[in-house]
């Protein structure tokens, strides 16, 4: 090809490259202040998936038959409550901080690699069980949630 053929070519105007529609992100993450035995409305969406409220619990502190110790065992939990809102099957992954007064994590629980499976229109309320440093937990002021649904 003739090189000032080419010049004149790469001097015409050029059409601006087709913008991509702006897509939903593949997760979404909320800051809150912790409450105990009270449910935390939520209302975060992503792909399909509405979580409305986030409960975090404790039971009371009993002696484990399996610990030799006799030193209590406390369950702590944080129950999710999702809604599937889209028209295919949606795995939901998750994942709870709790971070403490002066900002720095605590603990953390997720949903693992057994991810529960939500059908369209179902409604389900998850359970996350925090296993580690349950007592520092209980002194926990704000939580991060997250959220990365998956479609089938």
């Amino acid at each position: 090809m003739n090189p000032l053929l080419l010049c004149a070519l790469l001097a015409l105007p050029q059409a601006p490259a087709p913008q991509a529609p702006p897509s939903e992100a593949a997760y979404r993450m909320e800051t809150k202040p912790l409450t105990w035995a009270k449910p935390i409305p939520m209302d975060l969406s992503c792909a399909g998936i509405l979580v409305s409220s986030l409960t975090f619990e404790q039971s009371k502190a009993e002696p484990s038959f399996f610990d030799f110790t006799g030193a209590p065992e406390r369950a702590v939990r944080a129950f999710v409550k999702v809604t599937n809102t889209s028209r295919a099957v949606r795995w939901v992954a998750m994942g709870v901080v709790v971070e403490g007064q002066d900002g720095r994590a605590i603990s953390a629980v997720t949903t693992g690699k057994k991810r529960p499976k939500l059908h369209p229109g179902e409604t389900d309320v998850i359970e996350l069980r925090f296993t580690l440093l349950k007592e520092e937990v209980l002194k926990g002021a704000a939580f991060k949630f997250i959220l990365e649904p998956r479609a089938e």
